[in-house]
């Protein structure tokens, strides 16, 4: 674990005085740009650091979701916090790499999607090294062709002796389905990366104090 422990510590000790808006630059699909990402990673509000403006419905704005400044791979990454989850809070840094709505000429998309999610697996095990493994799983029963690479630490996942349920670290996605994805998503191939981090919700214990004290009232 020698080069993945300096690594980390590296990245802690950096993350210890990063706020948002203080990331440097990098070029994307470089090991610099994973690096950058994992740093990001590791502050107190993971990925605040990459928060670009808010990702918007129409004229209103998404809660908890924002364009990123900097695209680590391909272009239009997000970053996003799924709040109360499992008692915890998730945070996503993703990266759209293919994306093809057309149900024609379909082997030559396939070969093209899997183009991306393999170079992009190629980039993030280079930089990552052999102290990080790689697991396949080729079935969805939503999806005609599946394909997930999930990375993690051969030592186990972060978090592990935190939580009961742990976030997949790393993963690459490439789907397919001829039909509508669910929640209105388009058809046709999908790829992207996802970078996720987790921390213990916060719980503001003064205002349930507060709010404990507080008379209650019957409805009418």
């Amino acid at each position: 674990m020698k080069r993945i422990a300096l690594v980390f510590s590296a990245l802690a000790i950096s993350a210890c005085g990063t706020s948002q808006g203080e990331l440097a630059e990098f070029e994307p699909e470089t090991c610099d740009a994973v690096t950058a990402i994992m740093q990001a990673g590791q502050a107190a509000e993971p990925y605040s650091a990459l928060r670009g403006e808010p990702e918007m419905l129409g004229d209103m704005p998404i809660e908890d979701s924002w364009s990123a400044n900097q695209s680590a791979f391909g272009e239009g990454c997000e970053t996003a916090v799924l709040r109360d989850f499992f008692d915890m809070d998730v945070f996503t840094y993703s990266c759209p790499l293919y994306a093809e709505r057309s149900n024609l000429d379909r082997e030559t998309h396939e070969v093209e999607a899997r183009a991306a999610a393999e170079g992009a697996l190629e980039i993030i095990s280079a930089c990552l090294g052999e102290d990080w493994i790689v697991e396949e799983t080729t079935q969805n029963p939503d999806y005609q062709v599946f394909h997930k690479y999930l990375l993690e630490p051969a030592s186990g996942r972060p978090g592990a002796d935190t939580f009961d349920f742990t976030v997949d670290p790393i993963y690459i996605e490439l789907s397919y389905t001829p039909f509508m994805r669910g929640r209105g998503g388009p058809a046709g191939w999908q790829v992207y990366v996802q970078f996720q981090e987790q921390r213990l919700l916060k719980i503001d214990i003064a205002s349930n104090f507060q709010n404990a004290g507080e008379p209650r009232t019957s409805a009418v």
